[in-house]
Formats: structure tokens, sequence, C-alpha cells
């Protein structure tokens, strides 16, 4: 059974005339990356909101772990789910970073004991440890989005929603992140729903979801949507940086394999072309 289910969802906006999301359907298996692109006004953060429970569809119906998503069971989904922004700002309540931590836990009325040891498992994970005692408004913006994922580890979801969760950091900070998604899908069975529209994080999903003017328009691996370039260019997306180097290298008359989907991959295809000839 999948995770997630979103059937013939619709929504719109109290004060607009014009629905942001029409008919949408589409499922996210357990442990599944799934990333949703398309560019800005498309509705993707709309929808992040709607399986959350923040907004109440129109239309249509989600599931999640089999449970409608609605105010009756919203305690539970929000336990199944854990959502970070893209302003970790947003996100900070405790005065320092093992306080906003313990935030959830409390809620929970976990005892102090067990609380104790979760926010520090967790912190270790993110490899926070060293900044249990200081307040979330010194860490960098890498550093912030490490606290805030800690927090939702913290509650063991089984779906993290990332919405533009990386696209206020500069480079080093985004990749930090993005690796440490990685690393928490491979040690769990955590799901990951990504709203971005930073088609290099796509690269790293399961399957990728083109949203345009509130509709589905593809579903498939990112070798069959991001690396696309006709289709990112009729979107307004622009094609992925290993994209336009692959085909310079096409037109140098060299091919690489088709499985090579990002930069890491190029490099390492790259230098294995070059250990054959020396």
């Amino acid at each position: 059974m999948s995770l997630v289910e979103v059937r013939n969802l619709s929504f719109t906006y109290p004060d607009s005339d014009e629905s942001v999301l029409h008919d949408l359907s589409f499922e996210i298996e357990a442990n599944e990356w799934v990333a949703i692109i398309g560019h800005n006004g498309s509705g993707k953060s709309t929808l992040a909101r709607l399986i959350d429970g923040l907004l109440s569809p129109d239309q249509g119906s989600i599931r999640i772990d089999q449970l409608p998503v609605d105010n009756d069971n919203l305690s539970l989904i929000h336990q199944k789910i854990g959502f970070v922004f893209q302003n970790p700002d947003n996100q900070f309540v405790g005065a320092t970073v093992a306080d906003d931590i313990a935030f959830g836990l409390e809620n929970r009325q976990i005892s102090r004991p067990v609380m104790q040891d979760k926010v520090q498992r967790v912190l270790k994970r993110v490899d926070m440890v060293d900044f249990a005692n200081h307040q979330p408004e010194q860490l960098s913006g890498g550093q912030k989005q490490r606290v805030a994922i800690a927090g939702i580890l913290a509650l063991a979801p089984q779906l993290l929603i990332l919405d533009e969760a990386t696209s206020m950091l500069d480079p080093e900070g985004r990749a930090e992140i993005l690796n440490l998604i990685v690393e928490l899908r491979r040690e769990s069975k955590l799901s990951v729903l990504s709203i971005t529209h930073d088609l290099e994080e796509a690269l790293l999903a399961d399957r990728v979801i083109l949203m345009d003017k509130g509709q589905i328009i593809k579903v498939g691996t990112p070798q069959e949507t991001v690396m696309n370039q006709e289709l990112m260019a009729s979107h307004h997306l622009k094609p992925v940086f290993v994209r336009r180097l692959l085909d310079r290298l096409t037109a140098a008359g060299i091919s690489a394999p088709a499985d090579v989907n990002t930069s890491e991959q190029l490099e390492m295809w790259l230098w294995k072309q070059l250990d054959s000839k020396i």
C-alpha cells in the first residue's frame, strides 16, 4: 500500500476565482523520494500544504498511511509527517538548539530521560552535537536546516516534506542538507517529498512530478523528466548543468552512458575514461 495517496485533488484560494490545482492524482511509496518541480506559481507549495493538512481541498482526497487527511485525523497525520519550510527561522520555538528539538517531544509528554536521550541521538545524526546549547540565531542557514530536520527526526515521522528547504542556502549549505537527506533515507524507511525549483535537487529523487498551471504534466524518473531538455524548456525550467555539459560532450564526439545523470556521476565516468587512456 502507498504511504501517500492523492486522488482527484482540486483547490482554489478563497479570495481567487481561478483554481490553483486541477484534478491531481498520484502516490508516494514507503521509502520513496518524490520531487515535485515546476516554475513559480505552478501550485507546488499549495499541494504540500494540502498534504500536511494546513489547507483543505475543494474536491478530491488525500490519505496518509491509509488515514484521510481531515480535521478528525489531523493530530495523527501530523505525527506521520515532518515539514521543513523554506525559512528555518519560522520553525524555531526554543531558546537553544536542544530546547527547540525537545519542544515537540514535550508536547507528546515524553519523559525527560527519554527526551534527553532522543535529543542527543538526533543531534548526532545531523552532526550538530557541539551546537546543542547555541541559540538558533547564531547558526548558519545550513545548520538551522539541520536543526529543523533533527527536530522532525526526534518525532520519527514516516514522511519528510521539504518545501524549497534548500532555496535560501549557499551552494555548500545546500549540498550539506541534500547529502544529509540521502544518508537518512539510507539509514531508515523515511519517505521524502521535496517541493523544489532546483533541478539538481530533483536529480536525487526516485521519481519526479512536473507541474504547470496546477496540473501534472509528467511523472517519471529524473532521466525521463529533468534530463529531458526540451521538456524542461517548454515549461520554463532551465536545463541542469550536467545536461548542458553532456550535450556539449556529445557534440564533441564524447557520449556518456544513459545512466549518468548527476555531476558526481559524470565526474566519476570522466575520471575512468582518463584512467583508461593513461
